[in-house]
C-alpha cells in the first residue's frame, strides 16, 4: 500500500541508520519527504533511471514463463544474495548470476527478433592495441558489429568505440571495454561445445550484470525474480552456475533440532 516511490526514498535512507532504526516514525518520515515537491521531481527522477538502470524489460520470445516456483522475497543477504520464500522452503538467488541469465535472455531474443541492440555513445571511448590485438579485432570485426558495437581502428592502433550492447550502458570504462574486446577476439576462449556468439554473449552479458555488494531495493528483487521466472533457463547462469540454491522446510527443521 505505499506510493511507488517509497522503495527510492527507503534506498535514500539506507545510508542513515538511525533514522531506518525509529520503526514508529518511519512512515510519518515518509509522508513528510512525500510531501515536498522539489524532493519528489528529484525522486521521480530518480525512478526513472532506477528502473533502467537493470537493463531489465520484458523478455520477446519468451514462451516459457512460469517454470520457477512461487517465491516471495523476503530481503537481500550480505546485498549480494536474494532471500526468498517458496511453498517448499527457502531459496537463496544469487543477484549476478541471475541477472545474468535475464541479460543473456534479452540479448537472444533481440537478435533473433532482430530488434536494435546498440547504445551510440555521446563521446567515443578510445585506447591503444598491441600489434596482436589489432589483428584479432580485424578478423573479429563484423562478428563484433553483430552483437552491437560500432568501432573503428585508427591510426597508431588506437580503437575508437562509438557504439556499444546496449545492456552494457552502465557499465562503461575504457579499460572494461579493453578487457572484454580482448576476450571476445581470443581464440583459445571458445570451446567446440558453442559458438563465437554463444560465448559472445555470455561474456556481454556476466560483464553487465550487477555484481556482489550492491544494494537493491525490495522492488527491484521482485523484478528480477519475475523476469528470471520467464527465462528459458531460470536455474543456471551463463556459465552453468546454478542462479539459485534451495534449502527445504524439513532441511531447515533438521538443522534446528525439531527432526
Amino acid at each position: 500500500g505505499m506510493p511507488p516511490l517509497y522503495p527510492q526514498i527507503t534506498r535514500m535512507l539506507v545510508p542513515y541508520p538511525w533514522i531506518m532504526g525509529m520503526p514508529p516514525l518511519y512512515p510519518q518520515i515518509m509522508r513528510m519527504l512525500a510531501s515536498c515537491p522539489r524532493i519528489m521531481r528529484m525522486l521521480a527522477s530518480y525512478a526513472t533511471l532506477s528502473a533502467n538502470a537493470l537493463n531489465i524489460g520484458a523478455l520477446p520470445g519468451i514462451t516459457q514463463p512460469g517454470r520457477l516456483p512461487s517465491l516471495r522475497v523476503v530481503g537481500q543477504l550480505s546485498q549480494s544474495y536474494i532471500v526468498t520464500e517458496g511453498s517448499e522452503g527457502m531459496y537463496l538467488v544469487d543477484q549476478h548470476a541471475a541477472h545474468e541469465r535475464i541479460l543473456l535472455e534479452r540479448m537472444v531474443a533481440a537478435l533473433k527478433a532482430r530488434a536494435p541492440i546498440s547504445q551510440i555513445l555521446l563521446t567515443p571511448i578510445q585506447f591503444e592495441l598491441a600489434p596482436r590485438e589489432v589483428e584479432a579485432i580485424e578478423e573479429h570485426l563484423q562478428q563484433l558489429e553483430h552483437i552491437g558495437f560500432a568501432l573503428e581502428i585508427l591510426e597508431h592502433s588506437t580503437l575508437s568505440i562509438t557504439a556499444v550492447p546496449n545492456v552494457l550502458i552502465k557499465q562503461m570504462n575504457a579499460r572494461s571495454l579493453h578487457e572484454l574486446i580482448a576476450d571476445l577476439t581470443a581464440p583459445e576462449h571458445v570451446g567446440h561445445s558453442e559458438t563465437w556468439e554463444e560465448h559472445a554473449l555470455a561474456n556481454v552479458a556476466c560483464k553487465a550484470a550487477i555484481k556482489a555488494n550492491y544494494f537493491l531495493t525490495v522492488s527491484e528483487m521482485r523484478e528480477m525474480i519475475e523476469q528470471l521466472g520467464q527465462t528459458n533457463a531460470p536455474f543456471s547462469c551463463c556459465h552453468g552456475r546454478p542462479t539459485m540454491v534451495h534449502f527445504s522446510l524439513s532441511a531447515l527443521e533438521r538443522e534446528f533440532g525439531r527432526r
